[in-house]
C-alpha cells in the first residue's frame, strides 16, 4: 500500500466500513468494460469507490468504453485479453495475473464472470491470495457456476441466487454474502433530468403526442418479452396508449427488422414503435408511464426495474427469479405469471389506469424503495467491507 492509503482520514474509512484500518489492494477481473454490461458497471463503481476511499484499486480486462472512469478516479486498469478462448490462453492469463499480483502487492482478487473466475482461481492459488466470485447473472448452467462456488467468498445479488448456490452447489451459507446491485441515484433521479432531454427523446423517436407510453428495454432476441408484449397489447384494444421497444447496443439489425415486421403483420404499427438503442435511459424513463420487464427466463437482477423505480415509474414484470425482491407488488409494481399474455395485459391495464392520487403515492414509494435498497453507494460500501473481511 502506498503513502496515499496511509494518510486516508478516519471519515473516509468509516464510510467504506473500514474503521481505522487500511483498505486492501484489490484486483477485479472481468472480460471487458462496456457500458451495457451490468457486471462491468458494478466493477467500475466499486473500483472507483475503493480508490476514492484510499484503497489500491486495479481492474484487469480487455478494456472498453468505461475504462476512462477508472483512471479519472485514481484506479488502475491492466489490459489483459480475458475474452480469449482456450486452455492455453487461460493459462497465459493466469500466469500474467499471478505475476502482476506479486508485483503490485495485491491482497485479494475479485472475479465477475465464470470465464474469468477460472483465471482468477488459478492466479490466486499461484500467488497465495484469497479470491471472491460474483454470481451476478445466475443461476447459470451447473458446470459454469461451479467454478464460482469454489471461491473463498461468493457474492449473490439476490436471495434467489443465494438459495440456488446453497441448494444446487452445496455452497455453505457462511461463504455467501448477499450484496444487492446498486444504481447511480445521481443519474437516475427525476429532478436531475431536464425537460429538453425528455423532449429530445420524444422528438427523435417520433412518438404520438398525448398518449400514455409503455416502455420495454431489452435486447432484440427471442425470449426477451417483445412477442409477449405485442400479444398483450392486442388484448387492450379499448385502452389508448402506445408502446416503445428499445433494444441494446450491438443488437443484430436483422432482429430489429424481424420485430418491426411482426408489429406490422399484427396491425400494431400505430401503437408499437421500435428504437435501436438509447444512451440516455434516465430521460427515456421520464417519458414512460409504465416500464415492462417480462423475459421468458428468470434473472438474478433486472437493473432496468430498479432504475425505473428510482425515477418514480410503475413497473410491470414477470414474477420470477430475483424480480420479486426488487419490487413491492401492488405498491411499486404489478407482477404477472411468466409467459402469460392475459396476466401481462391485466397488469398493464392496472398500471395504465391508476388515478392521480394512487400514481403519486406509487411514485414516492418507488423512489423510496430504490434509494433505501439499491443505491450504488450502499453496494460499494458493502463490497469494500467484504474485501476487508477477506483480506483480514
Amino acid at each position: 500500500m502506498d503513502s496515499a492509503t496511509d494518510t486516508t482520514d478516519e471519515s473516509t474509512n468509516t464510510r467504506a466500513g473500514a474503521g481505522k484500518d487500511a483498505l486492501p489492494a484489490v484486483l477485479q477481473v472481468l472480460p471487458a468494460l462496456e457500458p451495457g454490461d451490468v457486471r462491468a458497471r458494478a466493477a467500475v463503481d466499486v473500483a472507483v469507490a475503493l480508490a476514492e476511499w484510499g484503497g489500491r484499486s486495479l481492474v484487469a480486462s480487455a478494456g472498453g468504453a468505461i475504462e476512462r472512469e477508472l483512471t479519472r478516479a485514481g484506479a488502475e486498469h491492466v489490459t489483459l485479453p480475458l475474452t480469449a478462448e482456450g486452455m492455453l490462453a487461460g493459462r497465459r492469463n493466469a500466469k500474467s495475473l499471478a505475476a502482476g499480483i506479486a508485483a503490485q502487492g495485491v491482497d485479494l482478487i475479485h472475479a465477475h464472470t465464470p470465464a474469468t473466475a477460472k483465471v482468477a482461481a488459478a492466479a490466486a492459488r499461484a500467488a497465495g491470495r484469497p479470491w471472491i466470485a460474483s454470481c451476478e447473472t445466475g443461476p447459470l448452467p451447473r458446470r459454469r457456476e461451479a467454478v464460482l462456488a469454489r471461491a473463498d467468498l461468493v457474492i449473490a445479488p439476490s436471495g434467489y441466487v443465494e438459495a440456488d448456490l446453497v441448494e444446487r452447489h452445496r455452497v455453505p451459507a457462511e461463504r455467501i454474502r448477499l450484496i444487492r446491485p446498486g444504481v447511480d441515484l445521481e443519474v437516475f433521479s427525476a429532478e436531475r433530468v431536464t425537460a429538453q432531454r425528455v423532449i429530445s427523446r420524444a422528438t427523435e423517436w417520433r412518438l404520438p403526442d398525448g398518449l400514455p407510453l409503455v416502455m420495454l428495454h431489452a435486447p432484440f432476441a427471442k425470449g426477451q418479452g417483445q412477442d409477449l408484449l405485442l400479444t398483450a397489447i392486442k388484448r387492450l384494444a379499448d385502452l389508448e396508449f402506445c408502446c416503445v421497444m428499445i433494444g441494446a447496443e450491438g443488437d443484430d439489425t436483422a432482429a430489429r427488422a424481424a420485430l418491426e415486421k411482426k408489429i406490422e403483420k399484427q396491425g400494431l404499427r400505430s401503437r408499437a414503435f421500435v428504437v435501436a438503442s438509447c444512451r440516455d435511459m434516465a430521460a427515456a424513463y421520464m417519458l414512460a408511464d409504465v416500464v415492462v420487464r417480462t423475459a421468458d427466463a428468470p434473472v438474478a437482477f433486472a437493473r432496468g426495474l430498479t432504475e425505473a423505480q428510482a425515477m418514480g415509474r410503475p413497473v410491470v414484470a414477470a414474477d420470477q427469479g430475483g424480480v420479486a425482491e426488487q419490487v413491492i407488488d401492488g405498491v411499486t409494481a404489478f407482477l404477472h405469471a411468466p409467459g402469460d399474455p392475459a396476466g401481462l395485459a391485466l397488469a398493464l391495464h392496472r398500471a395504465l389506469t391508476l388515478g392521480k392520487e394512487r400514481r403519486d403515492h406509487l411514485r414516492l414509494q418507488a423512489e423510496l424503495h430504490a434509494r433505501s435498497t439499491f443505491s450504488k453507494d450502499q453496494m460499494c460500501r458493502e463490497t469494500v467491507a467484504l474485501y476487508r473481511e477477506l483480506a483480514a
